[in-house]
């Protein structure tokens, strides 16, 4: 052990700044420190965003965060949960909003930008459009079934109005 010490730090009696047998550096943390002054947990967290302090997870009760930092709650059963029960919280909201599961072409976009402010008067329901280069009858039929969907939603005429 003084052997290697003495190759990686050019002393043998070297000894790091901090113990494994203080607690974590980190304040409010009563764990031993396992490396770097951390515990496994903010050493871990130390590694991967190079802030120990720095979670992806939500409070406690209200979900987890997805790396791309939306609210995945768990909701088995529900028509629009993966097959492990998640959905992301504003898809649920905007199925509660409708009265309805969401389409596999809707989307759903936040108007402030925030991703977790999942408030009804911030969400927005969007779709995607077809790809370029479609037949005039295929864009007929998709603006029936657009307007047959959306139309007495938004106010709008339907077939058949005039």
């Amino acid at each position: 052990m003084h052997y290697q010490k003495q190759r990686q730090h050019g002393d043998p009696l070297y000894q790091p700044a901090w113990s494994k047998d203080q607690p974590c550096s980190v304040r409010g943390c009563s764990s031993l420190q396992v490396a770097m002054g951390y515990c496994g947990k903010y050493y871990q967290r130390y590694q991967r965003h190079n802030d120990p302090e720095k979670s992806l997870r939500a409070e406690i009760g209200k979900g987890g965060l997805t790396s791309k930092g939306y609210r995945m709650l768990y909701r088995p059963g529900h028509p629009n949960a993966s097959k492990h029960g998640r959905i992301v919280e504003h898809r649920l909201v905007m199925a509660e909003i409708l009265g309805r599961p969401l389409l596999p072409s809707e989307t759903v976009h936040h108007k402030n930008g925030n991703r977790l402010d999942n408030r009804p008067e911030n969400l927005e329901l969007w779709i995607r459009n077809h790809s370029d280069g479609q037949r005039v009858e295929d864009a007929v039929a998709w603006a029936k079934e657009i307007l047959r969907l959306y139309g007495s939603e938004q106010g709008g005429e339907t077939e058949g109005s005039p």
